[in-house]
């Protein structure tokens, strides 16, 4: 009995400790993304362990649902995208997007497909607006148009 306690006792130090660990590895990675997909204005997200999003400005934490929806839909997108980096790693997985960005102003839209472009995966971007293919063409941004 002693041996298993004491078996359970070290998985649980480990397992909170990994956790730890990623924890602080996703915050950091989508705190990059939220940077430049908010184009500066949040450089810090934290997620506390149950699973709440805030982002740090100005030494105050700002839960998720305080900021515009532009902005919330903002972290969400930078999320998935590492949670994608993490599940599928270096494999070409494509990401599909079905109304991404209609809550994003033209500044951050614009920053969001320069980093998009610069992925190593096929990105669906499925859209009933122009907006985004007519930033793709002014920005030289390679990619195909299939309108129904």
């Amino acid at each position: 009995i002693k041996a298993v306690q004491l078996a359970v006792d070290i998985i649980e130090k480990i397992s909170v400790g990994l956790k730890n660990e990623f924890s602080g590895k996703l915050n950091k990675r989508i705190s990059e993304l939220v940077e430049v997909f908010t184009c500066g204005e949040y450089s810090e997200i934290k997620m506390d362990k149950d699973g709440n999003i805030f982002v740090i400005k100005e030494n105050m934490l700002i839960p998720l649902e305080q900021l515009s929806k532009g902005t919330m839909e903002q972290i969400r997108l930078a999320m998935k995208l590492v949670v994608a980096d993490d599940i599928f790693g270096m494999e070409t997985a494509p990401i599909v997007l079905d109304e991404s960005f209609v809550y994003f102003d033209d500044l951050r839209l614009r920053e969001i497909l320069k980093s998009l472009a610069k992925l190593d995966r096929q990105i669906l971007i499925f859209t009933c607006h122009e907006r985004e293919t007519a930033m793709c063409r002014e920005l030289g941004i390679e990619h195909n148009e299939i309108t129904l």
